[in-house]
Parts: C-alpha cells; sequence; structure tokens
C-alpha cells in the first residue's frame, strides 16, 4: 500500500512538473499571439478550442456535460477570477511588460492572498508570513526600482498584472470563507467537463470584451502566431490544466503550489530562448527575492486553494 502511495506521489510530482513547464512556455506564447491579436482576443480564442476539446473528451469518456443549476453561480464565479482576471489581466499586462516582469508580478498571489485572509477571514500574519512579505515586497521594490527603465510607461502593465494577482488572491481567499459555495463544483479529472465550462465562461467573457475595445484586424495569421495559438489551446488552457487536477489528486495542494512556482522562473528562462528577451541581474535578484517569499509563504500554508493557475 506504501509503495502505491510512494508511486501515485511520484506520478503527482511529475504531473505537477509538466504542469509548471507547459505553463511556464505559455507565457512566450501568448506574446507571439499578441503579434497578431489583441490580448484578449488571442487568451479566448485560444480558451474557447480548448474548452471545447475538454468538452468533447468528456462526451467521449461518458461524462456528464451539462452541469446542475446551483453549480452555475460558483462556475461564473470561478471563471470571473481564475480565468478572466487571472488569464486574461496577465496577458493584458504583457503590451507594456516583458514576460519576467509580468509573470513575477502575477505570481506574487499567494502573498496577497495572505494580507487579504486578515481581513476577510481574521487570519493574522503568522511571522513567517511577515518575513515572506518582506521578502516578496524587497524583489518587487527592486524589479520596479528606476533602474528597470521607463517605470511610468509600464505602469498599465504594472497594474493590471498586480490586478490578476489580487482578483485571483481575493477568489481564492473568499472561496474559503465561504466553502460551501464551491462544494457542488468537481474541478478533477473525474469531470473534465466542469473545467471545460470554468475555461469555456471566461474565454466567453474574455473574448467579448476583447472584441469590444480591440477588434482584431481580419488579416491571415503569421505562422507562428498560428503556433503559438495552437500551442496555447492544447497546452496551457487543455493539457496543463488536466495534468493539474490529476496531480493535486495524488499530493497536497501546498506540494503542487510550490512546484508551480517554477512557473515565472520557467516563463523567463524560456522568453529569453524564444523571444531573446533580456535578463539583467537585477531582475534575477527580484525574481530570487520575490518567489523565496512566495516559497515561504505556500510552505507554511496549512490550506491551499486547489484550482491555482
Amino acid at each position: 500500500m506504501l509503495k502505491n502511495t510512494e508511486a501515485g506521489a511520484s506520478v503527482g510530482i511529475v504531473l505537477a512538473l509538466m504542469t509548471a513547464i507547459g505553463w511556464g512556455i505559455g507565457w512566450p506564447a501568448t506574446k507571439i499571439a499578441m503579434a497578431d491579436l489583441p490580448p484578449l482576443v488571442a487568451r479566448g480564442a485560444a480558451g474557447m478550442a480548448a474548452a471545447s476539446g475538454l468538452l468533447f473528451w468528456a462526451a467521449a469518456n461518458r461524462q456528464k456535460i451539462l452541469p446542475n443549476a446551483r453549480r452555475v453561480p460558483p462556475l461564473i464565479f470561478l471563471s470571473l477570477t481564475n480565468v478572466v482576471a487571472w488569464m486574461g489581466l496577465s496577458a493584458v499586462s504583457l503590451i507594456w511588460l516583458r514576460v519576467s516582469e509580468a509573470a513575477l508580478l502575477t505570481f506574487t498571489m499567494p502573498i496577497w492572498a495572505m494580507l487579504l485572509a486578515w481581513p476577510i477571514r481574521g487570519e493574522r500574519p503568522r511571522p513567517a508570513s511577515l518575513l515572506a512579505l518582506m521578502l516578496g515586497i524587497g524583489g518587487l521594490i527592486l524589479l520596479l526600482s528606476p533602474a528597470g527603465g521607463n517605470l511610468q510607461g509600464k505602469l498599465p502593465g504594472i497594474l493590471a498584472a498586480i490586478g490578476a494577482a489580487v482578483i485571483f488572491a481575493f477568489g481564492s481567499v473568499l472561496s474559503r470563507q465561504h466553502e460551501g459555495f464551491l462544494n457542488g463544483v468537481d474541478l478533477s479529472a473525474r469531470n473534465l467537463a466542469s473545467i471545460g465550462w470554468l475555461i469555456g465562461l471566461g474565454s466567453v467573457i474574455m473574448l467579448a470584451i476583447g472584441l469590444f475595445f480591440a477588434p482584431p484586424i481580419l488579416e491571415p495569421l503569421h505562422f507562428s502566431g498560428k503556433l503559438a495559438l495552437g500551442y496555447m489551446a492544447v497546452g496551457p488552457m487543455c493539457l496543463c490544466y488536466v495534468a493539474w487536477f490529476c496531480a493535486i489528486s495524488r499530493i497536497s495542494s501546498t506540494k503542487a503550489a510550490i512546484v508551480l512556482l517554477l512557473v515565472p522562473v520557467i516563463g523567463t528562462i524560456s522568453a529569453v530562448f524564444i523571444l531573446g528577451e533580456p535578463l539583467s541581474v537585477r531582475e534575477a535578484i527580484a525574481l530570487l527575492l520575490t518567489m523565496s517569499g512566495v516559497a515561504i509563504e505556500v510552505s507554511f500554508k496549512t490550506k491551499g486553494q486547489s484550482n491555482l493557475h
């Protein structure tokens, strides 16, 4: 029995690593797609394709496709915080920011969750959380220092990236405060339809907003844009989500969340090779400081939000 448990945990770690790699490379892929399409349109279109694939996959496995009426409100709530805010705002931030900057700012989510949990849930920060906060703030100050270039020109991107992190964190804390609200939603590999609806609902909203505010010029996509959109749909927004939920069924959400700290690191490194983005010593130190703070907060968290992207 122990051997089977250990084997399952090993599989869970591998799946979490695959998810981190897929989501990490998704950052430069999004930037490539944005050369042909506005960010919300690119993410929304890829998400719609991914959701369609997941629903077809669920139907092929004889899973129930339509959610119960009581599951619709929590699915909409999760799609707004986990898809529209998280994926949408993080993509929008790439208009002004490099991948290293955007990924680092959005993955400060656990630190914001710790701060929001105090007024919402009455959870006072522990000493380890205060250390995490200081490291995180130190990294952000270094990243956003005047040495980083035109800070004023990057301000909209900074606000969008931090907004993605704060809204996701708020949704995470609020979900824990009202756990009964989400109990009816089964986001696991056993219920691919729920994952499909989660991504699909959020993607429809992103696509509608994107088409309203920034309708794309109807021209043929470049080969690189087609490749990036295909990767976003099949990889980060479909297979990675399934791999993630399979992973957290085998290992604790805390362990899985620690593995996900590799996402901004992989995103930053892959952007260097794929996009040719520079990586300065200042940015590398800022990444190390902030991710150390996030790692400390995640490591000491006794309850984690399992549907983290």
